[in-house]
């Protein structure tokens, strides 16, 4: 579905912007699509420069296992290579997280 058009114009031009970004933040997503968290992780692998990624799990999600579906899904390892909150989307826009994430 992905090498499809216009599937395939519209994951092109994300992957391209997601390449050149300082930051990026993953929120509401369950990474239950293959196809994509492969190319997130070809992506996220292939970044240009240190990236400050985000990753927004919802409340009450477990910490070890949203850490061992992000390593299954997308293959990011540590908490060196990006932040996890498990406040929900509402609470982590205003919280040390969402500031630490989104400072200069």
């Amino acid at each position: 579905l992905i090498e499809n058009w216009p599937f395939k114009l519209a994951y092109d031009l994300f992957f391209a912007g997601l390449k050149k970004a300082d930051r990026v933040l993953i929120a509401g997503y369950g990474f239950g699509d293959r196809p994509l968290n492969k190319k997130l992780s070809e992506a996220l692998g292939d970044l240009d420069g240190p990236k400050r990624i985000l990753i927004v799990e919802r409340v009450g999600a477990d910490s070890k296992t949203s850490q061992q579906k992000i390593l299954d899904a997308i293959g990011l390892t540590t908490p060196h290579d990006y932040t996890l909150s498990l406040e929900g989307i509402p609470g982590v826009v205003d919280g040390d997280t969402w500031k630490e994430w989104a400072a200069d």
